[in-house]
């Protein structure tokens, strides 16, 4: 996701570092994660707020700045994971966080060249991130429980031929 992140700030802004621009997007993304309704919105802003980290960190460093030296607390980060891992389960979340984060630089990369009044890349006209990564978590959940069920199958199957002997 790095590269990605890298491209798009490279071509969107030449990592043009503007503070409160930094500060402004990551409280977006992580409001939008504690108004999240789903899952999928919920992993898609923590994807976000990743994206938008990791954009900062770039910016900093390619301006002489300390990388360690965000704008805002990232910790939050960590508790938005530790909510999405009790939601799916540490194996759903692995798998499905690196998904997102695809499903998401795939998105960003289609945004137009264009910003708006406040340095911001513009969407315009491209795939709502949310809804690909909510019929991702669909497949995947699909995935699970068909595994599930062959398991659970399998396990019936060995009792009732241990029980006719």
């Amino acid at each position: 996701m790095l590269k990605e992140v890298y491209e798009f700030n490279k071509v969107r802004n030449d990592f043009k570092y503007d503070e409160k621009l930094e500060q402004s997007m990551y409280h977006e993304e992580v409001l939008e994660f504690f108004d999240a309704k789903t899952t999928a919105e919920r992993l898609d802003a923590l994807v976000d707020c990743s994206y938008v980290r990791m954009g900062t960190m770039l910016k900093l460093g390619r301006n002489g700045k300390s990388v360690n030296k965000l704008p805002y607390e990232r910790d939050v980060e960590q508790i938005m994971v530790s909510v999405l891992v009790e939601e799916l389960g540490q194996d759903l979340f692995d798998r499905t966080i690196r998904l997102a984060e695809k499903i998401v630089c795939d998105c960003n990369a289609q945004k137009l060249f264009k910003l708006d009044e406040n340095g911001k890349a513009m969407k315009g006209e491209i795939p709502n991130a949310t809804e690909l990564i909510s019929q991702m978590l669909e497949d995947e959940f699909a995935k699970r429980d068909a595994v599930l069920e062959a398991h659970a199958r399998k396990q019936r199957e060995a009792f009732e031929e241990a029980s006719k002997n």
